[in-house]
């Protein structure tokens, strides 16, 4: 239903995860990445998983996709290092690391990350005039995300139904091995999307794990916004994965 860290539910596909460190004017936010998707899909002919957000300490540029075509350490790491030089090139704003993993025809994932430092040293000095992706300036409502870009839908403010207490309340109903002690205080992806073709008003992604671990640790929460399928909720945590669909009802009684 939503495209990205979950297809269909809960399949994974991790492919590619950038960390840069980048001293601009404000901090990189999610509505920022629309830029990047269009060249990656452009490049790869592929949809990634695009997300940003604070990341064991760092803000993070996260990419994640699959390459097809590709075989081997050698090509995947080529692979990675072209999708770091476009975060670099592409995004705008200040964020302090970007992480790649990419996932090949039949390989493990390969995961690499560079500093600002280091891409600066391998990639020269960013592009001048990277300006902030302008956003629509929609408030969110109940179904839908607010502060999104105009293309692509990447939002900054997640839908009303996504962060309430009823959600809440399903989402650890749902995703019993979640360690809520150290869950993320702020999702790395937040998008509207086109109800016909994914089913989904607006979703948004919570990342567990490392950037750079090779397993990946999920919570995503979609607002489907039926009165018999209303929100769902997909996780995996330590390759166990767990999906669930739930009502109008069940939503409004959960936090009661």
């Amino acid at each position: 239903m939503v495209v990205g860290l979950v297809a269909g539910g809960v399949a994974l596909v991790v492919v590619a995860v950038a960390v840069v460190l980048i001293l601009d004017s404000r901090p990189t936010r999610i509505s920022d990445l629309a830029d990047l998707h269009d060249s990656i899909e452009a490049e790869y002919e592929t949809e990634p998983f695009l997300g940003v957000g604070e990341i064991d300490g760092r803000h993070t540029v996260y990419v994640s996709m699959h390459v097809y075509g590709v075989h081997g350490a050698g090509e995947l790491r080529g692979n990675a290092d072209r999708v770091l030089e476009l975060v670099w090139e592409e995004v705008p704003g200040s964020f302090e690391q970007a992480a790649v993993s990419l996932v090949g025809d039949s390989d493990a994932p390969f995961v690499r990350s560079m500093t600002t430092g280091e891409l600066r040293e391998e990639f020269g000095s960013r592009p001048g005039g990277l300006e902030p992706v302008e956003t629509n300036g929609r408030e969110p409502t109940l179904h839908r995300a607010g502060e999104c870009s105009r293309t692509r839908d990447y939002c900054n403010a997640p839908a009303e139904a996504l962060v309430s207490e009823n959600t809440r309340a399903l989402v650890e109903r749902a995703c019993r091995e979640v360690d809520w002690r150290g869950f993320p205080a702020e999702p790395i992806q937040i998008r509207n999307h086109d109800q016909e073709r994914s089913g989904a008003e607006s979703s948004m992604t919570y990342l567990l794990s490392p950037p750079t671990s090779a397993r990946t640790d999920f919570v995503t929460v979609a607002v489907l916004g039926g009165r018999d399928a209303f929100l769902e909720v997909s996780c995996l945590v330590d390759g166990d994965a767990a999906y669930e669909t739930y009502t109008r009802a069940d939503y409004e009684d959960a936090a009661g």
